[in-house]
């Protein structure tokens, strides 16, 4: 007898789905765990969903999966890294303005993205 699918289960799916289109890329992983969230590629791990999640839960990664997604669409890795700076302070700040900008692009874009990203920021 099947395991019952626990009630995360349907969003983690609309939430790989949603990535995958924002991003333009099928071939795209997403993964929930305890780590902290990171993107390295085409793989992105997201937080953990509890069995019983928040609307917190929902809006921390809808902002958290969306801005992963424009970074994958709108980042491009070879003129980024001919233009980081040297320096920490610089190349954090640099990386800070990136972010903000395939952000930028996706909420201009799309409502509901602007309304996950803002989500995020005020977390």
């Amino acid at each position: 007898m099947a395991k019952p699918e626990s009630p995360s289960e349907p969003f983690k799916r609309a939430i790989t789905s949603t990535m995958r289109a924002i991003a333009k890329n099928d071939e795209l992983t997403v993964s929930f765990g305890a780590e902290t969230p990171a993107l390295q590629g085409t793989a992105a791990r997201l937080p953990q969903i509890p069995r019983e999640f928040t609307k917190s839960d929902i809006s921390l990664t809808r902002g958290i999966s969306d801005s992963y997604a424009l970074r994958l669409r709108h980042h491009d890795t070879g003129v980024h890294a001919k233009l980081v700076p040297p320096g920490e302070n610089a190349r954090a700040i640099f990386e800070a303005v990136e972010n903000a900008r395939v952000e930028s692009i996706g909420c201009r874009q799309m409502k509901g993205v602007a309304q996950n990203i803002d989500a995020l920021v005020d977390h």
